[in-house]
């Protein structure tokens, strides 16, 4: 029995001081690391309320953050190599020590860059700098996928349900909408609410690292290297759901489009706010496509969107040489130097002209 109490009080102890004691590095470098929290979209929150913590222990007024897919992720690279780590840099090299925090997530959607925008709300996390990507596949038809809201359709329900409510049909027609047994919402009721469960993924991480196991390693998604040194690459991107991602087929520019529906929700989120939005670049050599008439009206459609709305905006089509990308979206680290480059340069402008 005295043992017993002594593990209670043991428990006690860490429940209310892990989250003090961990530090950002622990579960945040740079960016997510995805290869971890793809298994457990709940290990977004520990990210973010160590973020958190770590603002308002600094007492951070200027920064960052980060939205998007894997393009604003930087994947196949590693994540020193990432917008995110290069954007900072290049603060630094002008002499500010601005922090950024890059939460972008491969197959980020639409409807998951907005909710998180709410989760970061709800977590008391400023989104006052905000730097969203968007890629041309976004915008095109979903027949009936992909899904708007990939990860977070949970928390889109929780903490928005009329826009749940608008866009459920497309979740269940693209198969991407998750049911839960009563008896597992329970257990993640209760287990989510105990600091150790909730810190189990980043500690088991940490140990296997400290061990040397096999664990896939973060910075190891993907292969780094350029497109034209990877056979198959272009055998991969010759089917359906590709064409279908980049055709030429004139985009539906009103909100009947879910990626409209939900970039006017961000952008009334953000109105008064600093942001901006930029385009990935799409490898020509890759996708050829991209040099049609309907291609660039696409393009220009979307130009005209941005700027009917007054936020600011860069498309990377056409300046990014191919030899910097890694496939048809994806960057090698010199690609993502010269985008964190010309992020900075134009966030600062934006900011200089207010």
């Amino acid at each position: 029995m005295k043992a017993f109490k002594y593990l209670i009080i043991y428990l006690l102890i860490i429940q209310l001081l892990l989250p003090g004691v961990v530090p950002l590095e622990f579960v945040y470098c740079y960016r997510i690391d995805y290869a971890l929290v793809k298994d457990n979209s709940a290990d977004i929150d520990v990210i973010l309320d160590q973020i958190q913590r770590q603002i308002k222990k600094q007492d951070l007024q200027d920064y960052i953050i980060i939205l998007g897919d894997s393009v604003a992720h930087s994947g196949p690279g590693p994540a020193d190599q990432s917008v995110g780590a290069r954007l900072q840099e290049y603060y630094r090299q002008q002499g500010r020590d601005r922090p950024v925090f890059n939460l972008a997530m491969p197959a980020m959607q639409v409807g998951d860059i907005y909710t998180m925008l709410l989760k970061l709300d709800e977590h008391g996390i400023s989104t006052d700098n905000l730097i969203i990507n968007v890629i041309y596949a976004g915008f095109a038809e979903r027949n009936p996928g992909p899904s708007t809201v990939f990860w977070l359709q949970k928390d889109l329900a929780r903490l928005d349900p009329a826009s749940f409510d608008h866009i459920e049909a497309q979740l269940q027609a693209s198969g991407s909408l998750p049911r839960e047994e009563p008896a597992q919402k329970l257990n993640k009721l209760i287990t989510q609410r105990l600091e150790v469960y909730r810190y189990k993924d980043f500690i088991k991480a940490d140990l296997q690292k400290r061990m040397g196991t096999n664990r896939k390693a973060e910075n190891g998604l993907g292969d780094p290297r350029p497109w034209y040194e990877k056979e198959g690459l272009k055998k991969l991107l010759d089917t359906p759901d590709y064409h279908n991602a980049f055709a030429v087929k004139p985009f539906d520019m009103s909100s009947r489009n879910p990626q409209i529906y939900f970039l006017n929700k961000i952008i009334e989120h953000q109105r008064h706010k600093e942001t901006l939005v930029f385009m990935a670049a799409v490898n020509p050599e890759l996708m050829p496509q991209v040099n049609q008439p309907g291609y660039q009206a696409n393009l220009q459609a979307v130009r005209n969107y941005f700027a009917a709305h007054s936020v600011r905006y860069i498309d990377f089509h056409g300046s990014i040489d191919q030899s910097r990308f890694s496939d048809h979206v994806h960057l090698i680290g010199p690609g993502y130097s010269l985008v964190a480059r010309r992020l900075g340069e134009d966030f600062s402008a934006g900011e200089k002209q207010l």
